[in-house]
Order: C-alpha cells, then sequence, then structure tokens
C-alpha cells in the first residue's frame, strides 16, 4: 500500500555546482544531480509521515560545515522503497525530473528547495 511521505535529501553537489546552479540556471546541472540522485549518491537526510522533516533537517544542517543543498519533497512510498534507499532514491529522482522546484529557505549554510509536481 503506497502512503504518503514527506522525504528529505541532501544532494549530491560540489561548490561548483551550487554556485552554477544559481547564476547560470538549472537544466544541465539539474539533469546531472538528477543521475547522481537514481543512482543513490544523495544522502537521504529524512522520510516521515509528519512534519518532523523540518528538525531533522535543522539538526543535519547544524553538524554540516559545508554549504548544502537539500531537497523537500512529499511522495507516496511503499513499504518496499521505506525500507529499500535505491528503491526510494530512483523514486525521488524520477520525480525530480518531472517536478518544478523552486528555493523555500537559503542562507549562509545551506539551501531549501521544494519539489512540486
Amino acid at each position: 500500500m503506497m502512503e504518503n511521505y514527506f522525504v528529505v535529501i541532501q544532494l549530491p553537489m560540489d561548490d561548483r555546482m551550487n554556485k552554477e546552479l544559481i547564476i547560470k540556471g538549472q537544466e544541465n546541472i539539474w539533469r546531472d544531480i538528477v543521475q547522481k540522485v537514481n543512482v543513490g549518491k544523495a544522502k537521504l537526510i529524512s522520510k516521515r509521515q509528519d512534519t518532523g522533516v523540518s528538525e531533522e533537517l535543522m539538526a543535519h544542517s547544524k553538524k554540516t560545515k559545508r554549504f548544502a543543498t537539500y531537497v523537500l519533497l512529499s511522495i507516496k512510498l511503499s513499504a518496499k522503497d521505506l525500507n529499500n534507499d535505491c528503491s526510494l532514491f530512483k523514486k525521488v529522482a524520477k520525480q525530480m525530473e518531472q517536478g518544478y522546484h523552486h528555493i523555500i529557505d537559503h542562507n549562509k549554510k545551506f539551501r531549501v528547495l521544494a519539489l512540486e509536481t
């Protein structure tokens, strides 16, 4: 049975990609990021059915020393997806390909993108 979850992942981006995502636009960089997420190179920060993802994101960001970009999305997941990060990342990547993202928070330590489909 599929249920709705809030998921936060840290995108696999280096400093150059973080800057280019803002300066040059997103098409090519976003495609590269989606491919990396699809093969599991992102970091799963939180997957919950409640809004506790924001507290987990803040706790994680306090420990991070480098600038990071996160994606927050609402997604339908099965029990298989919940217990298998590879399956979860493939679903997230597919939604990233199809969705529209916009910045919902940005400061010196991180940027959070919301994904809408």
